[in-house]
């Protein structure tokens, strides 16, 4: 992994992630969605956060978002603004007489990454120890080209962005992020562990990494001829064009590389499975430690003890750091 992203990394990062906050409160909160969602509510921790997923009875997406889990039987969803109200009405559309209410909080949710914020839910979105805050103070935030960056590098998804409602989960990299094939059944399970179990998705996201090619829009990719992708997302950094795609299965090759055409223009990428970014403790810390030897190497010392100082703080068993220093 190159150090090139390593300023990424090098901070916390805030951005909103909705205005309003849907709040599921009763005792039978909890037991109900968990029966409605892709993703295991029973095993999310109280203060924690994770993705979900709603579904259609085929396994296309009516909705995506985090949540939050405020107590035993309290929960909060961040959804993107645009989609609170379709969120909304899928869940009341099997809601019968299980005793919960469904209300919507008027404050903002924030993410916090690599920053396990006390006052707010811990867990993974695009880092280990990330946090969601809500709250109902303004704070300032980072500069949107990080968000974009981030969503690239690491494959995390947007709703309404880069995954639509009415796509199947299984193409898109919230059947990593919120599917939990162990789970009881939930509304299109058949079809989604059908596809899961047999061949797997037609499509699936992966970052392409093109050296030549200063832009790269949003559409179809083809290769002779033959529509084989899309583009969803795209970045340009000093030394490449990142693109967040979806490929069809016989090209998903990792670190594989083929000449793609979009809009008569014809490119060569690299093919890289997500992450692509560092997104563990343990991986960020190897960052620090890589950039410490080039210091080092380099003769840049007093860099070199940061940059492994830095390493030990994120991964305290990082025994080669130790070492290094």
């Amino acid at each position: 992994m190159s150090i090139q992203f390593k300023n990424l990394l090098s901070k916390p990062h805030v951005f909103k992630l909705s205005h309003k906050v849907i709040q599921l409160k009763g005792s039978e909160a909890v037991q109900y969605l968990n029966s409605q969602t892709t993703n295991n509510i029973n095993d999310l921790q109280v203060n924690s956060f994770g993705f979900g997923t709603l579904l259609d009875r085929v396994g296309k997406i009516v909705s995506a978002f985090v949540i939050c889990r405020e107590s035993e039987e309290d929960l909060y969803l961040i959804v993107t603004d645009n989609y609170i109200g379709p969120t909304i009405e899928r869940i009341e559309q099997f809601h019968i007489s299980e005793d919960f209410e469904i209300k919507l909080i008027e404050k903002t949710a924030y993410l916090l990454t690599r920053n396990s914020n006390e006052n707010g839910y811990v867990g993974k979105y695009f880092f280990e120890n990330d946090s969601i805050l809500i709250s109902d103070q303004k704070l300032e935030q980072s500069d949107n080209r990080i968000w974009k960056e981030l969503k690239v590098l690491t494959g995390v998804p947007e709703l309404g962005q880069e995954v639509k409602p009415g796509e199947l989960v299984n193409n898109t990299y919230f059947d990593e992020l919120a599917v939990d094939y162990q789970k009881g059944c939930f509304l299109g399970q058949e079809t989604v562990a059908k596809i899961n179990t047999r061949r797997g998705a037609a499509y699936k996201p992966v970052l392409l990494k093109l050296e030549k090619v200063k832009s790269l829009e949003s559409g179809e990719l083809l290769i002779d001829g033959k529509k084989v992708g899309k583009i969803l997302n795209s970045m340009n950094t000093e030394e490449a064009t990142c693109a967040m795609g979806y490929l069809a299965r016989e090209y998903r090759l990792d670190k594989g590389s083929f000449e793609f055409e979009q809009d008569g223009k014809k490119f060569s990428a690299t093919v890289f499975y997500y992450p692509y970014l560092p997104t563990t403790n343990k991986e960020v810390a190897q960052v620090y430690y890589d950039g410490g030897i080039a210091s080092f190497q380099n003769g840049n010392y007093d860099e070199a003890v940061q940059s492994f100082n830095q390493a030990i703080e994120i991964n305290p068993s990082f025994e080669d750091a130790y070492e290094s220093l």
